[in-house]
C-alpha cells in the first residue's frame, strides 16, 4: 500500500507542477480537477484497505 501511496502523491505532485507552469486558465482547471480525483482515489484505497484490515 505504500507504494501505491507513494505513485498518487507523486502524481499530484505533477500535477501541482503543471498547474504552475500552465499558461491557460482552462489548462489549470483541468490540473486542478486532475489534482482533486487523484486524491478521491486515494481516500477510498486507504479506506477500502483500512476495511480489509478490520475483517
Amino acid at each position: 500500500m505504500g507504494i501505491v501511496t507513494d505513485r498518487h502523491d507523486q502524481v499530484i505532485e505533477l500535477y501541482l507542477y503543471l498547474y504552475g507552469r500552465a499558461d491557460i486558465e482552462d489548462a489549470r482547471e483541468l490540473m486542478e480537477e486532475l489534482k482533486s480525483l487523484e486524491e478521491q482515489e486515494i481516500k477510498q484505497k486507504v479506506q477500502g484497505m483500512n476495511q480489509m484490515q478490520d475483517m
